[in-house]
């Protein structure tokens, strides 16, 4: 049988319940009646700065290479970390830039990153430096100890030598080139700079740093201490440590104060050699008397490098410059020697420099000058060629007139020029020798010749003038008129 339960015990429970429900919508009540009067709870805790942990490998006690992968971490009770203030004793500085913290004097950087490779400047073979960082949280206080760590650092010194490609001189105009090349146990790529300097400069002081293995004096450098000098090189790898010293002795030659500059770039094994010598010299005779200085290159070798080159252009307020004949050793000098300048000629003519080129190679196929300069110096769209060969080299015949506008007759070929590129040119170009429509037979050669083609021209693509010449002009002698058009091309185009 069921037991029933005492109805007392239900309305005891109902009692207390509505009562404890009673107590609670007072107290709330009462809460809600009391609205706006607040009670101060007194000034909010201070900001409690973040704590930096840093991650080592090894002891104080291990010497490491000087290149280091550190990480560090930062953590913020009341707050979050927003980056850190990092710094190495020792003159070292990011190798991207970053920005000082500023709660110091500039020596530590701001960075978010956590991890990061490190090139510790040693400035010897072995050095103790220091790494230090602090977290800093989301309101710019900073860990006030933050994590150090001292490391006992190591690097191999570079080796600088000579380099064998470029030679070295024994006598030179001042603008002369030197190139040099180096070793580094712990890697070539590791060596990041040069210091150059003179004798009677201070290394320290005076010394240049480059980042080039190939360096060039201009006339500055010198003073005005011409004679003996001597080179001194030393390098430097990314730990900054010093490489050994390396020096050379020559002589340095004045400056020449002619005004011209004529470079003769003509083999002395090449038929008729005296041929352009004697015509150039006789033209410049009238054109600047003793106001031109002769650059034999075969007489002072090949150009070392493009680097001195400009240096020498730059001396003059304009250049000539030629090759002769159909011979193999001119032909190699000229290619190289031209072809290793059109970086300075082309930077020459920007400045308003002035050069005229007289070479049957100068431009055209597997010419000295590239296509690129052809086209956008020299005004050059193309070239005419033997049908079913293609070949640009035309040969001009004995007795033929070549037109110019620098006289009132034309040129007449005295023998066999060899070859020479007949050229087709922009309208912005002057024409200045040629060959009259019907020269060419459009049988044989492509496009048929309609109008005059180019043997010559003048551009002024540049501020500087520039003309280029691809016919022996000194094998043009019947009329007697070539040494005064030499001296009017002269005349139109140097300054």
């Amino acid at each position: 049988m069921m037991r029933e339960l005492p109805r007392t015990s239900f309305v005891s429970a109902a009692t207390t319940n509505v009562a404890g429900w009673t107590l609670l919508v007072s107290v709330l009540l009462g809460t809600l009646m009391l609205g706006g009067c607040e009670e101060d709870a007194g000034p909010l805790p201070e900001n409690m700065p973040p704590e930096t942990y840093l991650t080592i490998q090894g002891t104080s006690l291990d010497t490491v290479n000087y290149r280091q992968i550190l990480r560090w971490w930062g953590s913020d009770t009341d707050g979050r970390v927003v980056g850190y203030c990092i710094r190495w004793d020792g003159g070292w500085e990011p190798r991207v830039p970053l920005e000082p913290c500023e709660f110091d004097d500039g020596t530590y950087y701001f960075t978010t990153a956590t991890v990061d490779t490190f090139i510790v400047p040693t400035e010897g073979t072995f050095a103790e430096r220091t790494f230090e960082v602090r977290a800093m949280d989301d309101e710019g206080l900073v860990d006030p100890t933050g994590r150090s760590q001292t490391f006992r650092l190591e690097n191999w010194a570079p080796e600088l030598y000579w380099s064998q490609i470029v030679a070295r001189p024994t006598i030179s105009l001042p603008a002369v080139s030197f190139a040099f090349t180096s070793d580094d146990l712990d890697g070539r790529n590791t060596v990041t700079s040069y210091r150059v300097w003179l004798d009677g400069e201070d290394e320290e002081s005076d010394g240049r740093a480059v980042t080039d293995t190939l360096f060039a004096f201009e006339v500055e450098d010198f003073g005005d201490s011409f004679g003996e000098r001597t080179i001194f090189v030393r390098a430097f790898d990314e730990a900054r440590t010093p490489s050994n010293v390396i020096e050379h002795t020559w002589m340095v030659e004045a400056p020449p104060e002619e005004r011209y500059l004529l470079i003769d770039n003509v083999s002395s094994d090449t038929p008729g050699e005296s041929t352009e010598d004697t015509f150039f010299r006789a033209v410049f005779d009238g054109f600047a008397p003793d106001d031109y200085f002769v650059y034999d290159i075969e007489e002072r070798g090949d150009f070392r490098s493009p680097a001195e080159i400009r240096p020498l252009l730059d001396i003059f307020d304009g250049v000539v410059w030629y090759g002769g004949a159909r011979n193999l050793t001119n032909d190699t000098s000229c290619f190289f020697n031209m072809g290793m300048a059109e970086e300075a000629i082309t930077g020459y003519l920007e400045d308003g420099g002035n050069m005229v080129l007289v070479y049957r190679d100068a431009v055209g196929d597997s010419a000295a000058l590239t296509p690129d300069f052809a086209e956008q110096i020299a005004g050059i769209e193309g070239y005419y060629r033997e049908i079913g060969t293609g070949e640009h080299n035309i040969r001009l015949r004995p007795g033929s007139d070549v037109d110019t506008p620098l006289d009132a007759a034309p040129l007449e070929i005295s023998g066999s020029t060899s070859t020479s590129d007949f050229m087709q040119v922009a309208k912005d170009i002057d024409v200045l020798f040629s060959v009259a429509p019907g020269f060419l037979d459009p049988e044989r050669y492509e496009p048929e010749q309609t109008t005059p083609a180019v043997l010559g021209l003048e551009s002024r693509r540049a501020p500087g003038k520039l003309a280029i010449v691809t016919f022996n002009l000194a094998r043009s002698t019947r009329n007697d008129n070539d040494l005064t058009v030499g001296e009017a091309l002269l005349q139109r185009v140097l300054p």
